[in-house]
C-alpha cells in the first residue's frame, strides 16, 4: 500500500459512509470478488464478482437503508492481507423495519493498492434480533473499541494459536490463566460479553457440553502490533442442549473470524464473529422468536 493500512481503511469506510458508489468502486480491482459471509452461508445471497455486480448491490443497499452509516474501528495488515473492523448502523425499511447497530470485520486481499477480494463477517443473529426477527440472546453493547498499541509483542501469534488448539478444541480450561489476562473481556455472539478468566472458562465448558468434539482450525492469521486477526473453521457434533434447543445429533461446520488484543503477552480482549444462524440451519432448529 502507498499509504498506511489505517489511512486506506479509513478512506474506504468513509466512502461507504457517504454512499458514494463511484468512489467505493475505485478501491476495487475490475474483477474484485465480494462475499457477505452470513448471507452466503445462509443461502440469502450469492458472492459477487466485478464492478457491475458490486455496483448493483451497493445501489440497492443504499436505497433500502438511506441512513446507513459506517464507522472505522481498526485495521491490521500483513503482506497483501488487510483486516478492517467497522461499526454499521442504520434503519431497515422494507421487508422488516427497525434500527440496528452492529460491529463487523472485513477480511481483504489486496493487489497493489486495490481490493481484489473481500469477505465480510458479522453477527447476523444480533442484527436480526435488533430488527425484531428473532428473540435476543441477551448481553451488552459490544461496539466499544481500543486504539492499537504500536509496540510489537513477540509471541502473540503463538498465544492466540494455543487458544484454538488447547482451549476450544481440547477444552483445557486450566491453560486459560496462561493465555488470558485477569480482566479479559470477550465480545461473543448476540451481544454476550464475557468478563474474566472464570467467565471464559464457563463459556468454553458450556459450549463443549453442547458439542463435545468441537474443534477450531486456524486457516489464516494476521499479526499487527498488539492485534491478531484469525480466520478459522469450526466443526462439531451437537449432542447437548444449545441456545435453548435439545440436542439434534447433527454435525455443523462454520467459518469464523476473531480479533484478539494482547497486552503484556496475554489476551486482554477478543471479538468473535461466528454465524449463529448458519449453526441453527445446520442443526435444523427454528430461529428463536
Amino acid at each position: 500500500l502507498a499509504v498506511s493500512p489505517d489511512a486506506f481503511a479509513t478512506e474506504w469506510i468513509e466512502a461507504w459512509d457517504s454512499h458514494d458508489v463511484d468512489r467505493i468502486l475505485t478501491f476495487y480491482t475490475d474483477d474484485a470478488f465480494y462475499e457477505d459471509v452470513p448471507n452466503v452461508e445462509n443461502g440469502w445471497a450469492e458472492p459477487m464478482r466485478g464492478h457491475e455486480m458490486i455496483r448493483e448491490s451497493l445501489v440497492e443497499t443504499f436505497e433500502e437503508m438511506s441512513d446507513l452509516g459506517f464507522e472505522f474501528v481498526s485495521a491490521s495488515a500483513a503482506g497483501d492481507r488487510l483486516v478492517v473492523e467497522w461499526i454499521m448502523t442504520g434503519t431497515h425499511y422494507l421487508d422488516y423495519s427497525g434500527r440496528f447497530s452492529i460491529r463487523g470485520v472485513s477480511v481483504i486481499t489486496l493487489e497493489g493498492d486495490k481490493i481484489a477480494r473481500v469477505s465480510d463477517y458479522y453477527d447476523a443473529y444480533l442484527l436480526l434480533s435488533q430488527l425484531g426477527i428473532v428473540s435476543p440472546l441477551g448481553g451488552e453493547d459490544s461496539t466499544s473499541s481500543v486504539p492499537l498499541d504500536d509496540s510489537v509483542e513477540i509471541g502473540n501469534g503463538e498465544v492466540v494459536r494455543a487458544v484454538f488448539s488447547e482451549i476450544w478444541s481440547q477444552g483445557n480450561v486450566e491453560f486459560i490463566p496462561d493465555l488470558f489476562s485477569e480482566d479479559f473481556v470477550g465480545h461473543f455472539p448476540g451481544g454476550n460479553i464475557v468478563h474474566g478468566r472464570e467467565g471464559l472458562a464457563a463459556e468454553v465448558i458450556a459450549h463443549r457440553e453442547a458439542f463435545p468434539d468441537w474443534t477450531e482450525v486456524v486457516d489464516d492469521e494476521i499479526i499487527d502490533r498488539d492485534r491478531v486477526a484469525v480466520r478459522f473453521t469450526s466443526r462439531g457434533t451437537n449432542t447437548g442442549g444449545f441456545l435453548g434447543n435439545p440436542p439434534t445429533g447433527n454435525r455443523v461446520e462454520i467459518s469464523e473470524v476473531a480479533i484478539f488484543r494482547l497486552m503484556d503477552g496475554k489476551i486482554a480482549e477478543q471479538w468473535v464473529y461466528p454465524d449463529i444462524l448458519s449453526i441453527q440451519r445446520q442443526l435444523n432448529v427454528k430461529y428463536r422468536q
